[in-house]
Parts: structure tokens; C-alpha cells; sequence
């Protein structure tokens, strides 16, 4: 495993690659705790913005949606 720091969106990560059975995948994750990038052969994921106040539409239930609570 080796590390290393990038930035995603404006944010500061630290980065972790891990190597095992002949396959890379590296996770990086911000000082906030956010996943911002992972990367393997098969995929990835990578911020590409970031709000410290995100509106709160943006936690809307889809129209027709149904709560339910669980015990």
C-alpha cells in the first residue's frame, strides 16, 4: 500500500493505493471524511464539486415517493 495527497473539487485528499493479486484500486478521501475518488480496473468515482451548504432540495423525495418507517 503506498500514499499519497490529491485535490478533488477544490478539496485536499489523502490517497491510498492498494495493490493485491495482480490488481490496483486506489481511495482517496478528503479531511472532511468524503469520498472523493476511487479507482479500480473495473471502475471509478470522482468528486467533482463540493458545497459545505448544499440546498436543502437537494434532499427532496422524488416526487411520488412514500416514507416508511422501520421499527
Amino acid at each position: 500500500m503506498t500514499f499519497s495527497t490529491a485535490s478533488f473539487a477544490g478539496q485536499s485528499a489523502t490517497c491510498a493505493t492498494i495493490a493485491a493479486a495482480g490488481k490496483n484500486a486506489k481511495y482517496c478521501v478528503t479531511k472532511q471524511g468524503i469520498l472523493a475518488y476511487e479507482g479500480s480496473s473495473a471502475s471509478s468515482f470522482t468528486l467533482t464539486s463540493y458545497s459545505s451548504s448544499p440546498p436543502a432540495s437537494d434532499f427532496a423525495l422524488p416526487a411520488g415517493a412514500t416514507v416508511m418507517s422501520i421499527p
